[in-house]
């Protein structure tokens, strides 16, 4: 516990919260749905910011992704883009 405490901060947190939630007669399913919707625009976005700074020189010490795996990570994001905007269309359109 000495060595990591906000992150154990953070799991009691979580474990608090997800107790409460089961207590209170919160839906499971709407809140795998929130999660979803959640993780559909939190990835890209979290994806896009820590390619973003991989590749600034000054933040990175000058010692910033190489071009290939610079590439990889842009393709990877832009395929998770493409599925979350299908998953939001899916969602609205009701199919």
């Amino acid at each position: 516990m000495r060595e990591a405490p906000l992150f154990y901060t953070a799991l009691a947190l979580s474990l608090l919260l997800g107790a409460a939630a089961a207590y209170t007669g919160v839906s499971p399913i709407r809140l795998l749905f929130t999660a979803g919707i959640v993780g559909a625009v939190g990835t890209p976005l979290g994806l896009a910011m820590l390619l973003t700074v991989s590749a600034d020189k000054r933040l990175m010490n000058g010692h910033t992704l190489p071009l290939g795996l610079k590439a990889a990570g842009w393709i990877i994001t832009i395929a998770i883009s493409l599925l979350s905007a299908v998953y939001f269309y899916q969602l609205l359109a009701g199919s």
